[in-house]
């Protein structure tokens, strides 16, 4: 199962793991002509009550991390939509030492480094610490959240419309070697998906359909760099969509 400490890694030397306790004691820098801070605890608390204001959602998980001397800071949140296939996780990221600019990365995948990884399949959405950052943080956090409803929703329909797709044995070795020659899947990873296929090793990729054999390409897309997951995952699922019938005219969330 996803959970916010498996989407963040913290890793740089001085980099480590927090808790709200620890992020909201870190000192805030002085306000300038130029530059106006944005506590780490109040960005939390912000994203936090948007969830459960605007998605009418609840977070089901979080962790968050600090690095460069406690001036960065970085988190995810990972939202409980009620489905346990896949999720909707929120990233974050501040400074205080005007070494990063405040960010946000919502999806049904996102990826949180302190090496500065930060990218969600939904979108992101950065701001400077300026004059005016609160009243654009506020203004972006509910569009963010809006658009991650509407790509959640459309990742919902899709992985559902998968599972009413029967595959055979054959069809599922055709599809595998048709992505290994789009370069979809590299040779290790179609290795891991022919495995998966041939030898489920969860309950969710024994049956025989289009949702199973989307599980082992995910389990073999594990398979390279942490920092280009998302954008492996993304490729597929493009590839994948063709296959489907086209979703209702209106999906919302919330």
């Amino acid at each position: 199962m996803t959970t916010a400490d498996s989407q963040i890694c913290i890793h740089t030397k001085d980099g480590h793991r927090v808790g709200l306790t620890e992020l909201a004691a870190v000192p805030i820098p002085e306000k300038t002509r130029s530059y106006c801070p944005v506590p780490n605890i109040e960005l939390v608390d912000f994203v936090r009550s948007r969830v459960t204001d605007f998605l009418g959602l609840e977070i089901e998980s979080e962790a968050y991390g600090l690095s460069r001397k406690d001036q960065q800071m970085f988190g995810v949140m990972r939202v409980d939509t009620g489905r346990k296939d896949h999720g909707l996780s929120i990233g974050l990221r501040n400074s205080y030492d005007k070494s990063l600019l405040a960010g946000l990365a919502t999806g049904a995948g996102i990826f949180v480094c302190d090496n500065l990884c930060f990218s969600g399949d939904s979108g992101t959405y950065f701001r400077k610490h300026t004059t005016n950052v609160w009243r654009d943080i506020r203004l972006n956090v509910d569009k963010a959240l809006r658009d991650a409803g509407l790509h959640y929703e459309r990742m919902t329909f899709d992985l559902d419309a998968m599972k009413t797709i029967p595959l055979s044995g054959d069809q599922g070795y055709e599809l595998i070697g048709r992505a290994l020659g789009h370069s979809i899947l590299m040779p290790q990873q179609a290795t891991v998906a022919m495995r998966d296929w041939d030898e489920p090793r969860h309950e969710e990729f024994a049956p025989r359909n289009l949702h199973s054999l989307y599980n082992c390409f995910t389990e073999g897309l594990k398979k390279g760099p942490a920092g280009t997951s998302l954008d492996r995952h993304s490729a597929a699922h493009d590839w994948f969509r063709p296959m489907l019938p086209a979703p209702p005219v209106t999906v919302a969330i919330g």
